[in-house]
């Protein structure tokens, strides 16, 4: 519709400027003048010319008329077919809705479909699985089946379920029945085996007797800590079909007879350190060295608390009697730290209290340093053993999981052993390091004990002195508040 509009202006432009021509073309020739002169037509011809440009007009009008009817009528029909075409477009989108909709109900069933073929496939592999399972039970057991091959698989699975029917009656009995067993010390022997189900069996030969475990590849042997005498008892009374009571018998439970039992004896404390490689000795050195470090802490703290009373009391006494000089003389004697201490407060009695108590208080920290010997190293054990213990575990970890990369995961007992040997390093580092704590804090807190007890003892000594000064009787010509001896001191 708007392509239409410029090309009826187009035509009517073309018309009007045909008219022209053709009225030019109608027009006299005017006759010639003179230079300066204006030729004016006629009257006629200005007549002529009027009725031409109406006939001209008229036929324009009317070309105009049918251009716009024709104009129209293109528009009414484009919108008629456009009204079509939009009726279209929404059928071809609902059919499309449609289309999709099937099409996604498609989808969702071949997936369904899919997924029950796959079912179907797993179930097909569980079933033969099953059934391989059954035979090699019944051929571990003794009894392989017969089986054709041409048989449904249903129809096998009938026929290995009776056949494990009768294999479990059988099995589910106690038995005794005359087969070959391996005697402790791995000679080869044939006797009486008294088979109880298929969990547990006893044997007795000429040679030996006891209760019988896997050997490996369905063989049995005698387990050596068995008791002889009540096996070939329980055999014969099993024989004679005896039912009396008897004395028990320790017995080995067992599913299959494919694997050897392996004698497993207690390991050592070497042999676990060894298990737990560099690492673990390494703690067990540190371990070592703490203990002696306690040892010795114990030793110097005892010597330092032994004493404290019975010199706090003697030293009290003599200060008591203003004894000072010998008081001095009986701490210049010892080497212990209350003396240490109660001398620096016998020398400095002079003092006002204050300073006397920083003096006590700066003595006091002067043997801090004797008391807290060896207190930082055990500590400092007690935190770094845990840690070694981890290191040495995860190393272990990563060590099975290099053998899990290279071999896979198809024996269990070795991985079960990896993991094992790589927690030996965290077990040795919390045995090291819990009794290195306990102790590192119960000797801190025994030295902090020393240290108040010591200072409660100089203390106690600066007031009997002062309490001495206040009941005595001071001399003529001596200064008020000091004795000669403390003067002498």
């Amino acid at each position: 519709m708007n392509l239409i509009r410029p090309i009826f202006d187009k035509c009517l432009s073309a018309v009007f400027i045909a008219w022209l021509v053709v009225a030019t073309a109608h027009a006299q020739p005017a006759p010639q003048l003179a230079t300066n002169e204006v030729a004016k037509p006629s009257a006629d011809q200005q007549e002529s010319l009027i009725q031409a440009f109406q006939r001209e007009f008229a036929f324009l009008e009317a070309q105009k008329k049918q251009l716009q009817q024709d104009l129209a009528e293109t528009e009414a029909q484009q919108a008629r077919e456009l009204q079509q075409q939009e009726k279209r477009l929404a059928r071809l989108e609902q059919a499309n809705l449609r289309g999709q909709t099937r099409l996604e109900k498609l989808n969702h069933e071949q997936l369904t479909l899919q997924q029950r073929v796959e079912a179907g496939g797993n179930r097909k592999a569980g079933f033969e699985a099953t059934l391989e399972q059954a035979v090699t039970t019944l051929k571990d057991a003794g009894a392989p089946p017969q089986l054709a091959e041409e048989l449904p698989a249903n129809e096998k699975a009938r026929q290995l379920l009776a056949q494990m029917h009768q294999l479990l009656r059988k099995q589910s009995q106690v038995r005794l029945e005359t087969g070959p067993f391996f005697l402790a010390n791995g000679t080869r022997s044939e006797g009486e085996i008294l088979r109880i189900g298929s969990i547990a069996s006893v044997g007795a030969s000429a040679q030996g007797a006891g209760t019988l475990v896997p050997a490996g590849d369905g063989q049995l042997k005698i387990w050596p800590e068995s008791d002889a005498d009540k096996a070939r008892a329980l055999i014969e009374a099993a024989r004679a079909g005896n039912a009396a009571p008897m004395q028990s018998l320790p017995l080995y439970l067992y599913e299959s007879t494919r694997h050897a039992v392996e004698e497993q004896g207690e390991k050592s404390i070497h042999q676990i350190i060894e298990d737990g490689g560099v690492i673990a000795w390494v703690i067990v050195i540190l371990g070592l060295l703490a203990l002696l470090l306690v040892v010795l802490r114990i030793f110097f703290l005892y010597r330092a608390s032994a004493s404290i009373s019975r010199v706090a009391r003697s030293i009290g006494e003599k200060v008591r009697q203003g004894q000072v000089e010998a008081a001095m003389a009986q701490c210049k004697h010892s080497n212990s730290a209350i003396c240490r201490v109660i001398l620096a407060t016998l020398r400095n009695l002079d003092r006002d209290r204050e300073h006397l108590e920083d003096i006590i208080s700066e003595a006091i920290l002067h043997e801090s340093v004797f008391l807290n010997r060896f207190a930082t190293p055990i500590m400092v054990v007690a935190a770094v053993a845990p840690l070694l213990g981890l290191l040495g575990t995860v190393t272990g970890m990563i060590s099975t999981f290099d053998i899990i990369t290279e071999f896979g995961t198809g024996d269990p007992k070795l991985l079960s052993s990896g993991i094992s040997i790589a927690l030996i390093t965290t077990e040795i580092g919390l045995v090291v390091a819990i009794p290195a704590l306990i102790a590192g804090n119960l000797l801190s807190s025994w030295a902090d004990n020393i240290k108040t007890d010591t200072e409660r003892a100089a203390l106690k000594v600066m007031n009997l002195y002062q309490d001495y000064l206040l009941t005595r009787k001071p001399a003529p010509d001596e200064p008020p508040g000091l004795s000669g001896q403390a003067k002498a001191a």
